[in-house]
């Protein structure tokens, strides 16, 4: 039996995006003056972005999925001698490696985390830093970047517009309970690793109808779709980075230099701005 997709560091994600007119590049470099301030736009529209975040399109919280229960079963993904059984692909502090040929040893850290209170970092975002949908893509990114990041979790500095994103609160938990040493080794490890494509982009009207589980989306069984409507589907991430430095929940360096850039963007122009990125190769 297969593993579902999302645990494995080979496969890639598929964006579905609505189909823009050619003026989407121009968006890359709006600086807009459209009159409205940020915060008059946010008592105007309470939840513009609520798929960026993994929830309805209301913005409500999707339905609960039952966990399932571990029976056993020997797991397999395509490309990997490596088994699992499910419990030890969730296992926080020592997370199933599907390739542990594609990467140089893992520091501590990021193999098993610290207990009790640290999860090991390939558990979210691989170990080959790609990321689940739910989560960033860390790979490759500058060593002084990836400890700002994580300094700035520590203050207080980065956090997010969504306080039901759990992972982000949890971020923060885990980058208060790393010392100087533990963060340097994980970034300068991922820093080691190359970015690559990762997602298939898919210019559509429409999206294989999905269910929202723990930030996740996930394609149901059959072949029935729904309408795309003003969304991007499976990777959001660059969406909630946008809105959370527009919004001020970003305020380390890095997001200070992004703030005029993006405060005066409204939700057409984020999308926009991440469906031609998503589409790019390195």
């Amino acid at each position: 039996m297969r593993a579902p997709s999302p645990w494995s560091a080979k496969l890639s994600n598929t964006v579905f995006m609505r189909i823009f007119i050619p003026a989407l590049v121009v968006a890359l470099c709006l600086v807009s003056a459209r009159g409205a301030s940020p915060q008059q736009r946010e008592q105007a529209a309470p939840s513009p972005l609520p798929w960026a975040y993994g929830f309805m399109p209301d913005g409500s919280t999707p339905p609960l999925i039952p966990t399932v229960k571990d029976d056993g079963t020997i797991r397999h993904i395509p490309s990997s001698d490596s088994t699992f059984t499910l419990t030890q692909v969730r296992n926080g502090f020592d997370p199933a490696d599907w390739h542990p040929g594609d990467h140089g040893p893992m520091p501590d850290i990021v193999a098993h985390g610290k207990k009790p209170n640290v999860m090991a970092c390939a558990l979210c975002h691989y170990s080959n830093g790609k990321g689940r949908p739910e989560n960033a893509g860390i790979s490759d990114l500058p060593v002084v970047y990836f400890i700002q990041q994580m300094n700035d979790f520590k203050s207080g500095a980065r956090t997010s517009a969504e306080p039901r994103k759990t992972n982000a609160i949890r971020m923060e938990g885990f980058a208060k309970d790393m010392n100087d040493d533990e963060i340097k080794a994980a970034a300068e490890y991922f820093a080691t690793i190359p970015w690559t494509p990762w997602i298939k982009v898919v210019e559509s009207e429409t999206v294989p109808k999905f269910r929202i589980t723990a930030g996740l989306f996930l394609k149901l069984e059959g072949n029935e779709r729904e309408p795309l409507g003003n969304r991007v589907i499976e990777l959001a991430d660059m969406a909630r980075q946008i809105y959370d430095i527009q919004h001020g929940f970003r305020k380390g360096p890095s997001a200070q230099l992004m703030q005029k850039a993006v405060e005066n963007l409204t939700s057409d122009d984020i999308v926009a701005i991440i469906a031609y990125v998503a589409s790019l190769n390195p």
